[in-house]
């Protein structure tokens, strides 16, 4: 029966796993609301604001965001353009209005000195399990591993208002937070369709609202290096195509209720490329309850040829200077950090000791250490 469960086949090619990412049509972002939270309020929140400075990929194509600011009630206040061939747009040529993600960067010190970063999105909204059909029967009858989950989302409401010659404002019905982090580095992704969604505009701009100096940027893996294979990406029915977009929403705020699996970007995506090879079958419950099992996928190249993915961005060597539970669990999935099993070192609640036996530098092959441990056998000198 399991043979009948929806799935991508083994062979993997550039155009297949593009499709794969493409049915991963799941409901944490596409689906709007309130809540979320913020940082631990180091400096006060502005209030009634000029616009920030913003660097990122402010422009793609025809969409420009052009300004951030946040008005006297702390609500987010978006300028953008949109105009093609010189012609200005108006948003009744869209699919629907430009949908808006907003996200902030916590920063972790390890006792190495290293930091890591995470992205937290400030949408966090609450999504019911269902049951779905886990065996191929053609009966939803398996119930959800949990009856709720957190889901991380997209602003909604609020007002569009033209301005003119393709300038538009948004101004967000979501209010962030009283004592959020105002010199976290915050960014704001967004993506909008035209004729079809078959032309895709994606840009993010990142800000800090103290108008402090940018200090911390997460740019781990380029968009670039998924392009490698999947050209064009084009996640969630093709209008995700920049990996910022993934990040933002794939936060460890993410779950998927049915199967209880994690849907943090560094975890799943090590999960659907190692899919063949882990112990346990990495399954997510997307869009309509359809049940997606990775666990044919195979990759081109050995898994532990990191530096495939891991190259061109400023932190691409954070795979190796800030280990976590979250990247390297999603791989070795047979060790329970929790209890200690199959960890030589025993329990670990937390990744802060993990850089004192996994360290960044390889002193022999096959070592402890993240490049020692991650030598492909057929590249070994032994």
């Amino acid at each position: 029966m399991r043979d009948t469960v929806t799935r991508v086949r083994s062979r993997f090619r550039a155009a297949s796993l593009f499709a794969l990412f493409a049915i991963v049509a799941l409901t944490a972002t596409a689906c709007g609301g309130g809540g979320g939270g913020g940082g631990g309020g180091i400096t006060p929140p502005p209030t009634g604001t000029g616009e920030f400075a913003l660097t990122g990929n402010t422009t793609d194509g025809w969409f420009e965001i052009q300004g951030i600011s946040i008005d006297a009630s702390s609500h987010l206040v978006i300028r953008f353009h949109m105009e093609d061939d010189g012609q200005p747009l108006a948003l009744s040529d869209l699919d629907s209005d430009p949908r808006w993600h907003l996200a902030w960067i916590d920063v972790t010190t390890l006792p190495s000195t290293d930091e890591r970063t995470r992205y937290q999105n400030y949408v966090v909204n609450n999504r019911n399990g269902a049951n779905f059909d886990g065996d191929g029967d053609g009966m939803a009858t398996d119930p959800p591993a949990l009856a709720s989950a957190t889901q991380a989302g997209n602003l909604s409401g609020g007002t569009f208002e033209s301005l003119g010659s393709g300038d538009f404002r948004y101004t967000s019905s979501f209010a962030l937070p009283n004592g959020f982090d105002a010199d976290a580095t915050h960014t704001l992704a967004s993506y909008a369709t035209r004729d079809g969604r078959s032309d895709v505009v994606n840009a993010y701009a990142h800000f800090v609202p103290s108008g402090a100096a940018l200090t911390y940027m997460r740019s781990v893996v380029p968009t670039s290096s998924c392009a490698a294979c999947h050209d064009k990406l084009g996640a969630h029915g093709g209008t995700r195509n920049e990996v910022i977009l993934c990040q933002v929403c794939h936060t460890d705020q993410t779950i998927d209720p049915e199967t209880g699996n994690s849907l943090e970007f560094e975890h799943m995506v090590h999960k659907i490329h190692a899919g063949s090879s882990l112990t346990n079958d990495y399954r997510i419950v997307g869009f309509g309850q359809n049940v997606h099992d990775y666990h044919e996928i195979t990759w081109t190249q050995d898994v532990r040829n990191c530096t495939t993915c891991h190259q061109g961005s400023p932190q691409s060597d954070n795979y190796k200077t800030a280990p976590g539970r979250a990247a390297c669990g999603s791989c070795h999935d047979d060790v329970n950090f929790q209890t200690g099993f199959e960890h030589n070192a025993g329990a670990f609640n937390d990744d802060d000791a993990c850089a004192a036996c996994h360290e960044p530098v390889q002193l022999s092959e096959f070592d402890l250490s993240i490049p020692g441990a991650h030598v492909v056998p057929y590249f070994s000198s032994k």
